[in-house]
């Protein structure tokens, strides 16, 4: 434009700049467009003025294509895939994973999934919230979105639905765009389910009915993304970390339970409370071998887990029934089961589950029923049927005064009773004695007046394996043997060396208080366990 008043001119343009944003990326293949505009500069008389914006557009091919976003095909693609895939492996974490028989539990935490429980869905929760409204669904209009916009979009939606973590997009090349998620979540609320019946080990024959429960915390790091094949989550070995950590613990317990078909009541142990805490490792499979989990192979077996961890179920067990004939025992009852990434597959019978259970019984006789509901009673039972023998044995035993005086005065040694006639021996005197003193004994049963006490009988372990073998059928050793019965309590310790001393001699004995496989045989229900015995020696004498 010439200067004003003067006639036509020319220009000299000495420089311009253009500026180009892309509005359209394309997929493999097709084709994009840029738009953008050119800013110049001219020389007018020797200054510069600025010339007009003139608007410019472009199209390019795929080796030109900008990688500095989505494009909503991407998003949609991305959105899709993870619909599917994580549905895909929520549901084979219920069926392969939490349908493993655990520890006080058994197979409820697949009860619970199946009912719904949120503890037990994260991965739908993922899912709603990297695909809903807040996430990838919140990316709408032409894009692309950038890296900024889809890593806030999903920060935002994770955050939203409770869930911790963060996405990256990884937009470095171009024909493989990948996202990078980092999530947990590690306060979900407690869960109460039931307890199983047997607390999750068959063959220790124990029942009993509760309330466990049960905590979950969740962390899955993976990747997803899309190459020339479509939507993929990285399955190589190494590339996705997935450890469900669970807690559980008894809330409550009914009393009411079996051992070995004898009934006791049950409390947990405060002291060392039951408690099985444990952490699932889970990896990603990849049906199709190229180390990508691809939508086409959602139907093949997508999971395989480890389990690491340890239970620990601690009892107080008591037996004690009323108007019953057995003094009462208290038996703290232990299971210790460690797992060390032990393969979880439902499908089997556990016989390898983790190391063999560690199974003990350490076992204690309150010595006020020991008295006066057990060795009194027992012991009167056995004065009343030889009863009928006092009077045959006073008329044996009855000095004749006369020869008495006699021997006492001659030195003779003289008859003085009829057993003197008879020639009886020094053992039938015992045992002739034995049966008067009977009386004797069960009075100081009787007078026992020291309040409660307990007797401890020691620990006995179970030697066998109980993923296999039924307890009926496993053996026990004395793992620590206790002070002896006598030591433990002064007036126990008269009534013992008493009852040793009765007749001969190791005529009335109580096994329940000096052998440990009596108490052995009740818990495990290995047949009858004999409490207590009375073998007087044959009394013959020839009248």
């Amino acid at each position: 434009k010439p200067p004003a008043g003067a006639g036509s001119g020319e220009v000299e343009f000495h420089e311009f700049s253009a500026v180009f944003q892309p509005v359209w990326k394309p997929a493999a293949g097709g084709i994009g467009r840029l738009q953008g505009g050119v800013d110049g500069s001219q020389t007018v008389d020797g200054g510069a003025e600025p010339t007009e914006v003139q608007s410019v557009s472009a199209e390019f091919g795929p080796a030109d294509a900008p990688s500095d976003g989505l494009t909503p095909a991407q998003v949609s693609a991305l959105a899709n895939g993870l619909s599917q895939t994580l549905d895909s492996l929520d549901a084979q974490l219920v069926s392969q994973v939490f349908a493993e028989t655990l520890p006080i539990v058994g197979n409820n935490f697949a009860d619970a999934a199946g009912a719904g429980a949120a503890q037990f869905h994260y991965l739908s929760a993922l899912k709603t919230a990297l695909t809903g409204s807040q996430g990838l669904a919140s990316l709408t209009g032409p894009g692309p979105f950038t890296k900024m916009q889809v890593d806030s979009a999903l920060g935002t939606a994770l955050s939203s639905a409770g869930l911790g973590g963060f996405a990256s997009l990884d937009l470095s090349d171009a024909a493989d765009v990948k996202l990078n998620f980092s999530t947990g979540k590690n306060d979900y609320s407690p869960l109460s389910l039931p307890v199983e019946s047997d607390l999750g080990l068959p063959n220790l024959g124990f029942t009993a009915s509760g309330t466990a429960q049960s905590t979950l915390r969740y962390q899955f790091d993976f990747t997803a993304g899309l190459d020339g094949a479509g939507f993929y989550v990285d399955a190589a070995p190494g590339k996705s970390f997935f450890p469900i950590a669970t807690d559980t613990k008894l809330a409550s317990l009914d009393p009411a339970s079996t051992l070995s078909g004898t009934s006791f009541n049950a409390t947990d142990n405060a002291a060392s409370p039951t408690d099985f805490a444990g952490t699932f490792y889970v990896t990603l499979n990849n049906p199709g071998g190229d180390g990508r989990l691809r939508t086409t192979g959602l139907g093949g077996d997508l999971v395989d887990a480890t389990l690491a961890g340890f239970s620990g179920i601690n009892l107080n067990l008591t037996r004690a029934l009323p108007g019953s004939a057995l003094p009462t025992i208290d038996t703290f009852l232990r299971v210790s089961h460690s797992f060390g990434a032990a393969t979880v597959d439902p499908a089997d019978n556990n016989a390898t589950f983790g190391s063999v259970p560690a199974v003990s019984f350490a076992s204690s006789v309150d010595l006020g029923t020991f008295f006066h509901q057990f060795a009194g009673p027992v012991l009167q039972t056995v004065s009343d049927v030889t009863a009928p023998f006092h009077a045959v044995l006073d008329v044996l035993t009855t000095q004749f005064g006369l020869l008495a005086k006699l021997n006492d005065a001659t030195g003779l040694n003289v008859p003085t009773s009829l057993l003197d006639l008879l020639g009886a021996t020094p053992q039938q005197r015992a045992v002739i004695q034995g049966l008067s003193d009977i009386a004797g004994l069960t009075q100081l049963a009787n007078d026992f007046a020291g309040g409660a006490a307990a007797i401890q009988l020691g620990t006995l372990n179970v030697n066998g394996d109980l993923r296999v073998t039924p307890l009926a059928d496993v053996s026990t050793v004395i793992g620590s043997a206790p002070q002896p019965p006598g030591s433990q309590n002064g007036y126990l310790g008269n009534f013992l060396n008493a009852a040793m001393a009765l007749g001969g001699g190791n005529e009335v004995s109580f096994p329940l208080l000096t052998n440990p496989e009596v108490i052995g045989k009740l818990l495990l229900g290995q047949g009858e366990a004999e409490f207590f015995e009375y073998n007087p020696p044959a009394l013959d004498l020839a009248l």
